[in-house]
């Protein structure tokens, strides 16, 4: 109750569908009702048939919108959950010391510092570059989705921004080394979301 009186809310497609029926309870009427106007209530019948289709036609875009976006939310926190999930803290924890050698090292050559980086005094070369492979992969796929429009851009930006542009720093010097060995599609991907959110 507002302002002294009862308020009845009804949702839009309610309400249309309330004014559809009074519309045809009222044409039927004026159908049986009024004979010598037969022929123009079978065109005013048309002209509302012809709205009513336009008017399902936008609550059926309208809906595959709503569930388009609903969809891109939950792969963006799906990326978000894979990122923070038990299983990708090894690789991880591993990619983060990379990157901080990576950093510091002030070798001009950037080939030569994360080879040095992933080949650290009593480390696994080997397993090291294989993690710096998962990091790099997931991120691909992230890119993927994000510059195909799979995942929600403002969202997942404010979230994996950084990441995304310290991991490309660090390592485009081996990404483009890694792309003249497997063809230039490798990383491209994350390559191009780097250029957008930082370009």
């Amino acid at each position: 109750m507002a302002n002294g009186g009862w308020r009845i809310y009804i949702p839009l497609p309610g309400t249309v569908g309330v004014i559809a029926f009074g519309t045809v309870a009222v044409l039927g009427f004026a159908f049986l009702t009024f004979p010598l106007y037969r022929e123009e209530i079978r065109f005013l019948s048309t002209l509302l048939g012809v709205a009513a289709g336009i008017t399902s036609a936008i609550y059926v875009g309208r809906n595959i919108a709503i569930q388009a976006k609903a969809n891109r939310l939950r792969s963006t926190f799906s990326y978000m959950e894979t990122w923070n999930s038990p299983s990708f803290f090894h690789a991880k924890r591993s990619w983060r010391v990379l990157m901080r050698r990576v950093v510091a090292d002030t070798n001009p050559d950037r080939i030569t510092a994360i080879k040095n980086a992933l080949a650290a005094e009593g480390e696994d070369h080997e397993r090291n570059e294989a993690n710096l492979l998962e990091v790099l992969n997931f991120m691909e796929g992230l890119a993927l989705a994000v510059n195909h429009k799979y995942v929600d851009d403002e969202i997942a930006g404010n979230f994996f921004k950084t990441i995304v542009g310290r991991t490309y720093e660090c390592a485009e010097a081996w990404i483009k080394e890694r792309r003249r060995e497997g063809g230039p599609r490798v990383y491209r991907e994350l390559e191009s979301l780097y250029s957008r959110w930082f370009g």
